[in-house]
């Protein structure tokens, strides 16, 4: 297998989103990031500084909108479909038709619950 390109796990990472959408964390920590990244989300204080999910820098249809300038907790996240692809696993082909499943599924399920809730909330579906 050949290595994948960076702008390839860019192209999977924008075209997911599941990390930033409030589908899998509540939040995400803020930890160890340089001070600038702190200005790049609506922080919230528990214990720790923390960006809520989801991020109001993600939009459902385009992805992160700060994707370039990204805070480095962001930058640093990769997911297990990721790290297969880099770890030449998996295929950014296999990946990209798991990722567009995934939207699928997602859209889905949202569909449902507004159909039998009448709304969504922003809370996510794993933790």
């Amino acid at each position: 297998m050949n290595h994948p390109s960076p702008s390839a796990g860019q192209n999977l990472c924008r075209s997911c989103g599941l990390c930033c959408d409030g589908s899998l964390f509540f939040f995400t920590p803020i930890g160890d990031c340089k001070k600038d990244d702190k200005n790049q989300g609506n922080i919230h204080s528990r214990k720790e500084e923390v960006l809520p999910q989801p991020c109001v820098h993600h939009g459902m249809e385009k992805g992160c909108s700060i994707y370039a300038t990204r805070p480095n907790v962001c930058r640093k996240f990769k997911c297990q479909l990721l790290r297969d692809v880099e770890e030449n696993k998996s295929t950014i082909e296999e990946a990209m038709r798991v990722v567009e499943q995934l939207n699928v599924l997602r859209t889905r399920l949202l569909a449902t619950v507004r159909t039998h809730v009448g709304h969504v909330e922003t809370e996510p579906l794993f933790v």
